[in-house]
């Protein structure tokens, strides 16, 4: 079966032998092509990324990222951020209470990870700037709450696509349970959210948490030590 496949004019358009095109998807399928026929990655990479950009779903996500960003560029031109950012620098007299400001930030912008991400990320830059915290602390704060309070929040894009996928598992498994319900028994096992979280808030704390290292070193060093550790 397998030197069927590789020996097929154009082994891309065709499934895997066995039940390997069923166990892979779509780019999965690309790295093994990659392995076995390189001469044909080329069209199959193409058909692949415009298969992906042409992607309704996708292309809801690329729309809805893009109308956020030029969004708050316009909020930005027209002083809104700067107006944001000297409300709550009137409390935000710290560095401490700043980064619980970031943090708290983070929070309340719970409906969608991209939105957090550039509201927090834009408002809060100008903040941490005069605070002299340093941007790498700016990322962390404002990457480690978009994503677990979306992944937690009661309702947010990335709980409406849980919830879709909690359904098709519980119709494919015959469960008699919603997909909503489904989320809600399983909420109190989100750890890496929870967890996530709440380290965000110690960090943001306590004054011994600090990135005393340059930059790309201490992603570099970070990186590696989760490595290290998921492999043991």
């Amino acid at each position: 079966d397998w030197a069927a496949w590789i020996q097929h004019e154009a082994p891309a358009t065709q499934p895997l032998p066995g039940s390997w095109d069923q166990q892979l998807g779509p780019f999965g399928r690309l790295l093994v092509l990659r392995a076995l026929r390189e001469e044909a990655t080329v069209f199959a990479l193409r058909d692949y990324v415009w298969g992906n950009l042409t992607d309704s779903f996708n292309g809801l996500i690329f729309l809805f990222t893009f109308s956020l960003v030029g969004m708050v560029g316009v909020v930005t031109r027209m002083g809104g951020t700067h107006g944001l950012v000297e409300s709550i620098s009137k409390k935000a007299r710290t560095r401490r209470s700043t980064q619980l400001a970031t943090a708290g930030m983070g929070l309340a912008v719970f409906f969608d990870d991209y939105a957090n991400t550039v509201v927090v990320g834009t408002t809060m830059r100008a903040l941490t700037d005069r605070m002299r915290i340093s941007r790498e602390k700016l990322a962390y704060l404002v990457d480690s709450t978009a994503a677990p309070i979306a992944g937690i929040a009661v309702i947010s894009t990335w709980i409406g696509y849980e919830v879709e996928q909690f359904d098709k598992v519980a119709d494919f498994v015959g469960m008699e349970v919603g997909g909503y319900a489904l989320f809600f028994e399983v909420l109190p096992f989100r750890f890496y959210c929870i967890f996530t979280l709440a380290f965000v808030f110690l960090c943001a704390f306590a004054k011994r948490f600090q990135f005393r290292l340059h930059g790309f070193n201490a992603l570099l060093q970070v990186a590696f030590f989760s490595f290290q550790h998921s492999t043991l």
